[in-house]
C-alpha cells in the first residue's frame, strides 16, 4: 500500500485560508470547507466493530478477546 502526504492545492490553499483567520468565525467556516474536502477526498476505513460476541466457560475470568477476535488470556485464570 502507497503512503504518502494528501498532495492537493485546494487543501493547500484552505490551510492556509484556515491559518491566516483572525476571527473565530473564519476559522470555523475555513474548518468546515477542510473537513468537507477531506471527507470527499481521502478514504475512510473504520477499524472498530459495534457489537461483538464472546463466551468463556463460567469458571474462567480474565480472557480479554477484543471485537478484531485477537484473544489476550495473559490474565486468564480459574476463578476463586
Amino acid at each position: 500500500m502507497e503512503r504518502r502526504p494528501l498532495q492537493n492545492k485546494d487543501y493547500d490553499k484552505l490551510v492556509n485560508e484556515y491559518v491566516a483567520a483572525l476571527d473565530l468565525q473564519s476559522q470555523r467556516t475555513a474548518a468546515k470547507k477542510i473537513q468537507e474536502m477531506l471527507l470527499d477526498e481521502v478514504p475512510i476505513v473504520f477499524a472498530y466493530f459495534y457489537f461483538y460476541l464472546t463466551a468463556t466457560k463460567p469458571d474462567i475470568a480474565g480472557v480479554d478477546v477484543s471485537a478484531m477476535g485477537h484473544v489476550d488470556v495473559s490474565q486468564a485464570g480459574t476463578k476463586a
